[in-house]
């Protein structure tokens, strides 16, 4: 909050001096890389959303000084950097606002970006897929469950026309000349 409060005041504040603000904004730099793995993996959500308003006050502090233009372009390297840490956040609104973040800066390098991403989203999908023993993949294929959304084979069960009909007319009690059930499905 402290922090947030430096900024706002440093950006409009009248007597704001640039020496203060590029302070500020250099320090900040300096510890960039660990403010974002303690603030949005080890810390909650709403921490973490004060580091990601603090973060997008420096960005628009930083656009305006011409020492400090090259600000979004670290902050995404440092998101990048603490990206493998994802996994073992410790909440999940704390990685709602991790991307939130990601997604102001990513312009910055959308190649590597995307590409930083799509590696996570590889290696994770991996882990569960090595997680999987053989007894959960029969219940699988017995009973048509899915385990997680990044399963290579999803598995359906397909309820016929007329068993589809007979179960919303009994449960419902309906006329045999309303809308048939298996005409829309």
């Amino acid at each position: 909050d402290i922090l947030c409060w430096l900024a706002g005041v440093q950006s409009n504040g009248p007597g704001s001096s640039r020496e203060t603000n590029e302070s500020l904004l250099s320090k900040t730099r300096a510890c960039l890389f660990h403010i974002i793995r303690v603030c949005f993996f080890e810390a909650g959500r709403s921490i973490a959303h004060k580091c990601a308003r603090f973060l997008a006050l420096c960005i628009s502090n930083g656009k305006f000084e011409p020492s400090q233009q090259g600000f979004s372009l670290v902050l995404l390297k440092a998101l990048l950097g603490n990206i493998s840490y994802l996994p073992a956040a410790a909440t999940g609104g704390s990685v709602y606002w991790y991307f939130v973040l990601l997604n102001y800066v990513k312009d910055e390098d959308l190649a590597g970006c995307s590409t930083t991403c799509a590696s996570l989203l590889t290696a994770v999908s991996r882990q569960l897929q090595d997680r999987l023993t053989p007894m959960e993949a029969l219940l699988q294929t017995r009973y048509g469950l899915y385990s997680s959304p990044f399963d290579p084979v999803l598995f359906d069960l397909e309820m016929s026309g007329s068993s589809c009909k007979n179960i919303y007319n009994s449960s419902i009690g309906v006329q045999a000349d309303e809308i048939d059930l298996s005409d829309v499905l």
